[in-house]
């Protein structure tokens, strides 16, 4: 509902701020994150995307050195 985001997001004072969204460096990776960005961007954030290898983008979510992180679960059963 991006017309109740942009609501909270000018109740928070928030409207015009960036955000960082990082992602490793995958394309996939990349462009999973440009999307979130874009869907984002219409509640009036602004994003900077950041990419990293894996270990050091592994690294920093682990450490909890992120505003955003674009990440997805590959699992087995």
């Amino acid at each position: 509902d991006r017309e109740r985001a942009a609501r909270l997001i000018k109740d928070l004072g928030l409207t015009g701020k960036t955000l960082t969204i990082k992602s490793s460096n995958a394309p996939q990776a990349i462009d999973n994150a440009k999307v979130l960005a874009y869907q984002f961007s219409h509640s009036g954030l602004a994003f900077k995307l950041e990419s990293y290898e894996w270990a050091k983008f592994y690294d920093d979510i682990k450490r909890g050195h992120f505003q955003l992180a674009a990440m997805r679960w590959v699992g087995t059963v």
